[in-house]
């Protein structure tokens, strides 16, 4: 077993991507008025993405895959949400859009590529 696997090529990048996994789903639910009204429920990925991430940093090539049509359909039925949404709530909107963007880029990069596939 290798214990320095913090070492290998694109393990930040990967892990990163776990920590992002991680943060949406606590930051929608911490700031959810943000989303939508105060009677509302609000929720994105719940406890899958903790198995999302840890499947990321454990090399499962099939979470890998999972996690990139996951974030992709969450980030489809987020745009259009956003636009249903009105104005007083474009910021949240815009913001988890970047992120979801952001992570999919992420996701999608060389780094954790080699890493998934060291």
């Amino acid at each position: 077993m290798n214990l320095k696997f913090y070492k290998q090529k694109g393990f930040l990048a990967t892990l990163c991507a776990a920590i992002i996994l991680l943060a949406i789903p606590i930051v929608t639910d911490i700031y959810k008025e943000s989303f939508l009204s105060e009677t509302g429920n609000y929720k994105i990925m719940g406890g899958f993405s903790i198995i999302l991430a840890i499947g990321l940093l454990a090399k499962w090539k099939i979470m890998w895959n999972i996690a990139g049509i996951i974030i992709g359909f969450i980030l489809f039925v987020t745009i259009f949400r956003a636009f249903g949404m009105g104005s007083n709530y474009a910021t949240a909107y815009g913001l988890l859009i970047v992120t979801l963007i952001g992570l999919l880029v992420l996701l999608n990069s060389k780094s954790v590529k080699a890493y998934m596939n060291s």
